[in-house]
């Protein structure tokens, strides 16, 4: 037949008359490292301006860009508070990101395209 203890005494350290006082873990126990911080992508309007701006100082004109973005960036660029109303437009049913046009959907990762090399 089993015999369970029922008595806790056996767990608290020697000569402590059951009161526990400083530190009750040892020294040796330590904490796992934590994790790095992991870095958040900029918002889509601040990360195609410069994609945008970059694309202009190479030669590429308004009209030879396409923003073809996820429906999630494309959500995230209409939210954006810091976005001023001059930057973004919604006419004739079509978004344009200064002065660049938007397409929703169909990509699985959004990208500046450039339509004419």
């Amino acid at each position: 037949m089993l015999k369970f203890r029922t008595n806790i005494d056996h767990l608290r350290p020697q000569g402590c008359g059951g009161i526990q006082v400083g530190h009750m873990f040892s020294k040796e126990i330590a904490m796992p490292p934590r994790a790095a911080p992991v870095k958040k992508a900029p918002p889509p309007a601040e990360r195609f301006k410069a994609e945008i701006e970059k694309a202009q100082a190479d030669g590429a004109s308004l009209s030879d860009l396409l923003l073809q973005l996820t429906f999630g960036d494309a959500a995230k660029l209409k939210r954006d508070r810091n976005v001023s109303t001059d930057d973004i437009s919604f006419r004739d049913g079509e978004i344009r990101y200064l002065g660049v046009k938007v397409v929703e959907g169909g990509a699985e990762a959004s990208a500046l395209v450039i339509l004419r090399p």
